[in-house]
């Protein structure tokens, strides 16, 4: 593989595996994977937390490429997908069910550490930065890079003030 071919791997990745994580929470908002019966205060589903730890590496991993992207960008369509794929993340947690208050089901929506205002204005700040990354990558890039760790901060809160 050439180093050309193994860095948009790389670049592509950051999207690819900040979807598939907002996927898996998805699945878990709406009740497709995952059983809450039997789990106590503290106790989470299983493959949760592996999937916010990915889900924060590459936001980490995305802000660090889109920093190397702003000097040299070669792939503006992989990095404008940064910010948006980490908010669509940020969003699906949000709506999970805080393991806090388990056995009853209770969202990190519902009075978390994060208000829904907040997570709007990230999610809006996230998809205007994905726009302006593709439309002058290096300036997005920066944009990017300055995004993703405001959107794993909030995503990484929402748990707080239980």
């Amino acid at each position: 593989m050439t180093q050309e071919r193994l860095g948009l791997a790389l670049l592509w990745s950051v999207p690819a595996v900040l979807i598939a994580a907002a996927t898996f929470e998805l699945a878990l908002v709406v009740g497709l994977i995952g059983t809450y019966h039997g789990l106590r205060s503290g106790d989470s589903v299983d493959g949760e937390q592996v999937v916010a730890g990915v889900a924060a590496f590459m936001m980490l991993l995305g802000a660090a490429l889109a920093v190397v992207h702003a000097s040299r960008p070669w792939s503006p369509s992989a990095v404008a997908l940064f910010a948006p794929a980490a908010a669509a993340f940020m969003v699906t947690r949000f709506y999970t069910y805080d393991p806090y208050y388990f056995p009853n089901l209770r969202r990190y929506s519902d009075d978390g550490g994060m208000p829904a205002w907040w997570i709007l204005i990230v999610l809006a700040v996230s998809i205007a930065v994905g726009l302006l990354t593709r439309r002058f990558p290096r300036a997005g890039s920066v944009a990017t890079a300055v995004t993703l760790p405001l959107v794993l901060v909030t995503s990484s809160l929402t748990g707080f003030g239980h």
